[in-house]
């Protein structure tokens, strides 16, 4: 039977609804020991991702990472989080920022359902695309 990293992920959460503090740093080690056992401790990234997701949208959260290509500056990020309500439908944000030369400038927004291409370097390739500019000279 192959079982989801989001039935992975459930499966934490339950057992540790309850723990106490001091008693979760050993849950998390048996936890990691059924996982080594199963052979499934490889997809413990994924599964400690799908975690998170699952206590945000318990919590009616959604991550978003705003990625530009230089650190954000305040103003920047105050016009980011404007605009979030109009992208991302949730009651509450957690938000992260991250660098990324690669975009040339713009932003890129994504949660886990949706992405929002503000980038440079996807202008460019939608309008080389419309002048018919071949792939390779990109």
């Amino acid at each position: 039977m192959l079982v989801s990293e989001k039935q992975l992920a459930a499966f934490l959460i339950n057992l540790s609804e309850g723990v106490s503090s001091e008693d979760l740093p050993n849950l998390v080690t048996q936890y990691l020991e059924f996982l080594r056992r199963k052979k499934k401790l490889r997809r413990l990234g994924r599964i400690f991702s799908s975690v998170e997701s699952q206590i945000l949208e318990a919590e009616k959260r959604i991550p978003v990472v705003v990625q530009t290509a230089t650190p954000a500056s305040p103003s920047l990020k105050t016009t980011v989080e404007e605009a979030i309500p109009h992208l991302f439908f949730a009651e509450h944000y957690d938000i992260s920022y991250t660098t990324n030369p690669g975009i040339i400038g713009g932003a890129i927004l994504s949660s886990p359902e949706v992405q929002w291409d503000g980038s440079v370097k996807k202008r460019i390739s939608h309008l080389s695309r419309h002048l018919g500019i071949p792939e390779t000279t990109r």
